[in-house]
């Protein structure tokens, strides 16, 4: 047996493409549920909670749900797919699955990079939403009045007055245009303490750097055991969420003005924005966040199946999901925004943001508005803790899996490797304090800017030319086959060999 093994793999070494290297002991999944819980978890992530509804509201609502769903199948589900399938055939992380195309080997080392940056900055975010969670269980939400030592004199509760313009009745606030929410300030002011600018890099903020260590601790215990240990924490962070977005969106609907904030959302349709190319170029990005397609995470899990699973019924499950989640996330988001908007008097239009002022300014404040507000706020902030951790621990997988790799000579028993992954862990702490730093937030949203931007449009935009037309789709076809049993249907081949390199390539030119 040892001698036939050593014949296939001395017959790989002369093939352009990779072949049978499953033969090689890989750690895999305790059942097929955990790999699907644990794609659902990474793929939904905060971008559903506070991206995909100022999307829909931007770009005519419905109009921005056909142009998703036309990128989601033309570009998402494929390249998710394909990730899948080429880690799971090969059984190789991202810094050696290239080997099926040589020549562009430096995807997989872009992807891991990728992952590392992704990681450093999302946990930033986890880090905030602890705080606010633990916030909201004290006895006055401390973004509710301006009666705290953070706020300064341009701070103003908003409140509505009714006013008789013409005969008609009409809501407006009391507050200046010049104002700040108590929102804001608590955020800004409080939690951040943020500075002028990014050259302005203060003091670390211990409250930030505090919640920071509690969340790269969870990782690690999270991770531990790698996969084995991922697994079953994917059950709380992939079920949750949804429990928590239901709970909200049945409260959300029942409040007064909830429908005027949902037809801001997606009732309304501008078929004219169909015709927009920003409206296709969003959607095209919100894809590929969404998906977390060429960052490197969906290489490790698919490489940790066995060879026979279905992953093509996965591929489907969670791209379709995916899509839904960012939905009913948006009903949750803009219900309360109705309301919001009819106790206030300030415009559904004018309330809506992307981004992190969405989650932790504008929503918190709407919340507070709310009867036994502080309920709401717990489980909108625990929502937003197991959205991130459930993506999170998939880039960090990544990383850790992937420098196990490289050091495999060095770290060659388990305790080695518990080890080895608390250090790293302990290391992206260390980075992160940046984070922590008065200018932390300018940081954020400069890493957030261009490591999500260019990097995986590249990579995407190669990864399926390369595959479709290097590789080869005949090529592909078959290695599908010896998994899964049959050839993909016609949707797949045409995906790969036009649609999807077509997709990729004109995103990329439009950018």
């Amino acid at each position: 047996m040892t001698k036939i093994s050593d014949n296939l793999k001395e017959h790989h070494l002369h093939l352009p493409h990779i072949h049978l290297p499953h033969i090689h002991h890989r750690k895999e999944w305790s059942n097929p549920i955990e790999f699907l819980m644990t794609c659902v978890g990474f793929a939904v992530g905060l971008g559903n909670v506070w991206r995909f509804p100022y999307l829909c509201f931007k770009n005519g609502g419905s109009a921005f749900v056909i142009a998703f769903l036309s990128m989601l199948f033309i570009i998402g589900l494929p390249l998710f797919f394909l990730e899948i399938s080429i880690a799971q055939y090969s059984k190789f992380g991202p810094l050696e699955i290239w080997k099926a195309v040589p020549m562009v080997r430096g995807i997989g080392i872009c992807s891991l990079l990728i992952a590392s940056f992704i990681s450093l900055y999302y946990n930033i975010l986890i880090a905030y939403s602890l705080i606010y969670a633990i916030s909201s269980f004290l006895p006055t939400l401390p973004w509710t009045n301006c009666d705290f030592y953070w706020n300064n004199p341009k701070c103003c509760v908003a409140s509505s007055t009714i006013k008789n313009l013409s005969g008609l009745l009409t809501s407006v606030s009391n507050c200046p245009l010049d104002s700040e929410s108590p929102a804001k300030q608590y955020f800004n002011n409080y939690v951040l303490n943020i500075s002028n600018g990014i050259e302005e890099l203060g003091e670390i903020n211990w409250k930030v750097a505090v919640s920071l260590f509690v969340c790269w601790l969870l990782i690690f215990l999270s991770l531990s055991k790698g996969v084995q240990s991922l697994g079953k924490v994917s059950y709380l962070t992939a079920i949750f969420p949804y429990v928590m977005i239901i709970a909200l969106i049945i409260r959300g609907v029942t409040l007064e003005g909830a429908m005027t904030g949902i037809e801001y959302f997606i009732l309304k349709i501008n078929t004219d924005k169909l015709k927009d190319l920003e409206t296709w170029v969003d959607a095209a990005n919100q894809v590929y966040f969404c998906l977390s397609i060429s960052q490197g995470g969906l290489y490790t899990l698919g490489r940790h199946n066995s060879f026979n699973y279905n992953h093509q019924r996965t591929s489907t499950i969670v791209a379709i999901l995916d899509g839904f989640t960012g939905i009913l996330a948006g009903l949750a988001i803009f219900s309360v925004l109705g309301y919001m908007s009819n106790k206030t008097g300030i415009e559904v239009k004018d309330l809506a943001v992307g981004g992190p002022g969405l989650s932790f300014i504008v929503y918190p404040e709407a919340l507070s508005l709310m009867p036994f507000p502080w309920i709401w706020c717990i489980f909108f902030f625990l929502m937003m803790i197991t959205i991130g951790f459930g993506s999170i621990l998939s880039w960090m997988e990544c990383v850790l899996d992937s420098s196990t790799e490289i050091l495999k000579k060095y770290i060659n028993s388990e305790q080695k490797k518990t080890v080895f992954r608390l250090c790293v862990c302990m290391l992206f702490f260390l980075i992160g304090l940046l984070m922590a730093t008065r200018s932390g937030l300018y940081i954020q949203n400069y890493l957030d800017f261009f490591i999500t931007g260019y990097p995986v449009l590249i990579c995407a935009a190669l990864e399926s030319f390369c595959i479709g037309w290097i590789y080869g789709v005949k090529r592909l076809k078959e290695d599908i086959k010896l998994m899964l049993g049959h050839y993909p249907n016609i949707y797949w081949t045409v995906c790969y060999k036009v649609l999807t390199p077509l997709g990729t390539s004109v995103r990329k030119i439009v950018c």
